[in-house]
């Protein structure tokens, strides 16, 4: 994958998920970071995801990775956690608490 992406997403949690397949399904050049820090990793349920209404949130997030790693032009990092974010000429820069560097076009947080 490019150094330079199209979009950097931070979370993965439903709306990042949800971001990122669309993403990858038009073919776009996306990185998905996450922390692993799900807000809702100690509820039992997930209530008002279409198909998904009642499932474990750890279930939800399986499932949708293993879809995501469809798209090739996407990218998921687990347990990336993401210390800082600033607008750059061309994009954006994120560094990883490791000290990883990620530019991308745009960015979306998708966290709590």
């Amino acid at each position: 994958m490019s150094d330079f992406l199209d979009v950097l997403i931070v979370g993965a949690g439903p709306a990042g998920l949800s971001a990122a397949l669309m993403l990858g399904r038009a073919r776009r050049r996306v990185l998905l970071v996450d922390a692993g820090q799900q807000r809702n990793r100690r509820s039992r349920r997930i209530g008002g995801f279409l198909t998904r209404d009642g499932c474990s949130p750890r279930d939800l997030l399986r499932i949708a990775k293993q879809q995501l790693r469809a798209y090739p032009t996407l990218d998921l990092r687990d347990g990336v956690e993401i210390v800082s974010a600033r607008l750059c000429a061309s994009g954006f820069q994120l560094r990883s608490k490791t000290g990883e560097v990620f530019f991308g076009r745009k960015l979306l947080v998708a966290t709590a």
